[in-house]
């Protein structure tokens, strides 16, 4: 998960606004047990995500799990 984390963090620096980055991201860090990072990540991608973006029941979905096992 590592790698994945380290190119997605690279696109991030090119692109901040890019939700499906910041999703991906967060789904790898999870993964990787950063329940911290991935939480931060789903929040951004939520954030900077156009109204109406086809991710975004499943980020709040996923955001929702992570918070409830804090």
């Amino acid at each position: 998960y590592r790698e994945a984390i380290a190119d997605f963090s690279q696109e991030l620096k090119m692109n901040p606004k890019n939700p499906l980055a910041w999703y991906n991201r967060g789904v790898n860090r999870k993964m990787a047990q950063d329940i911290e990072g991935a939480i931060a990540d789903y929040k951004k991608a939520l954030e900077v995500a156009p109204k109406g973006w086809s991710l975004q029941k499943t980020t709040e979905a996923e955001l929702q799990k992570l918070t409830e096992k804090k």
